[in-house]
C-alpha cells in the first residue's frame, strides 16, 4: 500500500478479527519482555463472589539475556504503542468508516443546498425574503442530520440569514416608499391644480 491508495477497510477488519483479543498489555522482568492478549472469559460465580476471570494468552515474548537476540525486545514507547494498537486499530477504523459516510452525507447535503439555492435564486426575483426563510428552513434540517453543523454554527448562520432578510425587508419598504412618492409626484403633476 501506497499513502495514495485508499485503505481497504475491510482487510484490516480482518486482520483485527483474527488477532488475539484484546485488551493487551505487557510486562517485563530482567529476562524477558512479553506481550499478552486475552485467550478467554470466565464469567462471574456464585452471585459475583468471584469476579469474572480473565485467561491470559502470552503473544510474544522477546529474551533480554541468554540469546543472541537479546537486544530487540522493544523500548517502552514502541511497547505503549504495540500494547495499544488492540485498541487503537478497531477505534481508528470506526472512525475512517463515520468519516467516509459523513463524506457521502456531506456530498448529498451539499447538493440539496445547490438546488435549494438555485430555486432561491429563481424565487428571489418575485419572493426574495420567501427564498431566504427556505434557506433558513434548508439550513434546520442540515442541522438536524448526521454530521450536521453544530448549534453554534447553525446560530450564526441564521444570524446572518436574519440580517439579511432585514435589509431586504427595509429595502422593498425603502423601494415601495420611493414608488408611493413617485405616484404621489405623478397624480400631483396630472391633476388639475396640482404642483408644478
Amino acid at each position: 500500500m501506497t499513502a495514495t491508495d485508499p485503505l481497504d477497510l475491510e482487510a484490516i477488519k480482518a486482520r483485527v478479527a483474527a488477532a488475539t483479543p484484546g485488551p493487551w498489555w505487557s510486562d517485563e522482568s530482567d529476562m524477558c519482555w512479553r506481550l499478552h492478549g486475552v485467550m478467554g472469559r470466565i464469567p462471574p460465580q456464585l452471585d459475583g463472589a468471584i469476579p469474572e476471570q480473565i485467561m491470559n494468552k502470552q503473544i510474544l515474548k522477546a529474551a533480554k539475556k541468554g540469546t543472541t537476540q537479546a537486544e530487540y525486545w522493544p523500548e517502552p514507547a514502541d511497547a505503549d504503542f504495540i500494547t495499544h494498537a488492540r485498541e487503537d486499530v478497531p477505534a481508528l477504523v470506526a472512525e475512517v468508516e463515520k468519516l467516509r459516510r459523513g463524506g457521502k452525507e456531506l456530498g448529498k447535503i451539499i447538493d440539496f443546498m445547490g438546488d435549494l439555492i438555485k430555486d432561491a435564486y429563481l424565487r428571489g426575483a418575485h419572493d426574495p425574503i420567501g427564498a431566504v426563510q427556505m434557506l433558513g428552513n434548508a439550513l434546520a434540517e442540515v442541522l438536524e442530520s448526521e454530521g450536521g453543523l453544530s448549534v453554534a454554527e447553525f446560530s450564526r448562520v441564521q444570524w446572518a440569514l436574519d440580517a439579511r432578510e432585514a435589509d431586504e425587508e427595509l429595502r422593498l419598504r425603502e423601494e415601495d416608499e420611493r414608488r408611493r412618492a413617485e405616484v404621489s409626484r405623478s397624480l400631483a403633476e396630472t391633476t388639475p391644480g396640482g404642483a408644478r
